[in-house]
């Protein structure tokens, strides 16, 4: 069912408890269940004078199943000869356990920014929920204001439940960036090793990227990661993202509920969940300037080739990193950027090769 038709049943189921004197009590957080308020990028909307921030979360109970570890456990060792083990165990217990959690579905929240308190959609069977806050254009004037707002979910206990949104002026740099083998070492065309490094490896940062980054956003660019990588990976994403000293940036990650179909969705081709993605942020932030990076592993040079051609104003740059060892004149790029011009993309090894705008 489209969101929009969800959130329109919602408001006229509301609307007749509302005639009946009856209104759904905000849920509150009970002793066994955590949740998580995402990352999401805010933006102006310039006809009706007011700033949009998107409100994305999740609420989900950590389930200790020993049941359903062993048989993870199992799986990564028979297709992969992934082995858990005393000395990469953390790493597993840590990932894995937000990929089992249980879902919660039909809560709605009440979450605070500043000094106004906003209701949240109920949450669906993914236990994801989310709202759209509005504020004056005068309240956070271009130029003026933070650039990270908070917002606190109103848990009703002690629990301190945050997350931040960006505020992105209509104007600007954007660096869109995809994450496995772009910053973050993953090995993607090896299976085995792909699997070892998301579950029981430290993440490791590709040399150079965090620094190049950072550059970048002391030049004044926003930056976003798109990934197919799975929501429950978030935390550890997070992390990983801090503790590599990369700035802070606004996650775009996959829905996936492995009790039910969506969790085939990590196998199909995600050339069309990029290409959806990155359309959605270039018209939503339609006056910035665009640098898209990413690497030659999958299909980020089909995704980037093709955005690249629909929207060439605002794509400035395309930065694609080798790791297959390809030449850019290879007949794969040839083929893929027929017609561009050579400034407009480039193959590299090491981020110092890269510029700014």
């Amino acid at each position: 069912m489209p969101a929009r038709l969800r959130r329109l049943r919602f408001l006229e189921a509301l609307f007749a408890l509302l005639l009946l004197g009856i209104v759904p009590a905000h849920a509150q957080l009970k002793s066994d269940e955590s949740a998580i308020i995402f990352t999401s990028a805010a933006w102006l909307d310039e006809i009706q004078d007011h700033w949009v921030l998107p409100i994305h979360g999740w609420v989900f109970e950590l389930e200790p199943s020993v049941v359903r570890r062993a048989a993870v456990m199992q799986l990564l060792e028979a297709k992969f000869g992934v082995k858990v083990s005393p000395e990469n165990e953390k790493y597993f217990n840590d990932r894995i356990q937000y990929l089992l959690a249980d879902n919660e579905r039909g809560k709605i929240f009440q979450v605070n920014i500043g000094s106004r308190d906003f209701a949240t959609d109920p949450s669906a069977a993914n236990g994801h929920f989310s709202a759209k806050a509005q504020f004056a254009r005068a309240i956070f004037p271009p130029g003026q204001s933070p650039a990270w707002l908070t917002v606190r979910l109103l848990t009703g206990d002690s629990r301190e439940v945050t997350g931040t949104i960006r505020l992105i002026q209509p104007e600007g740099v954007s660096v869109i960036s995809d994450v496995d083998d772009t910053v973050k070492l993953s090995d993607v065309l090896n299976r085995a090793k792909l699997m070892e490094n998301t579950f029981v490896k430290p993440f490791q940062a590709v040399p150079g990227m965090a620094e190049l980054y950072r550059d970048w956003e002391a030049r004044g660019a926003v930056l976003h990661f798109v990934s197919a990588s799975p929501w429950q990976l978030y935390p550890a994403l997070r992390d990983f993202f801090r503790d590599a000293k990369f700035p802070a940036a606004v996650l775009h990650l996959k829905s996936i509920r492995f009790t039910d179909a969506t969790v085939l969705d990590l196998f199909k081709s995600n050339l069309e969940y990029k290409k959806s993605t990155i359309a959605a942020l270039l018209a939503r932030y339609p006056k910035h300037r665009v640098i898209l990076v990413g690497d030659d592993g999958e299909q980020d040079p089909e995704a980037y080739a093709a955005l690249l051609k629909n929207y060439p104003k605002q794509i400035q740059r395309v930065y694609i990193r080798s790791v297959t060892g390809k030449a850019a004149s290879d007949p794969r790029f040839q083929a893929l950027f027929q017609g561009v011009a050579a400034e407009k993309w480039k193959l590299f090894r090491d981020p110092r090769e890269l510029d700014y705008l």
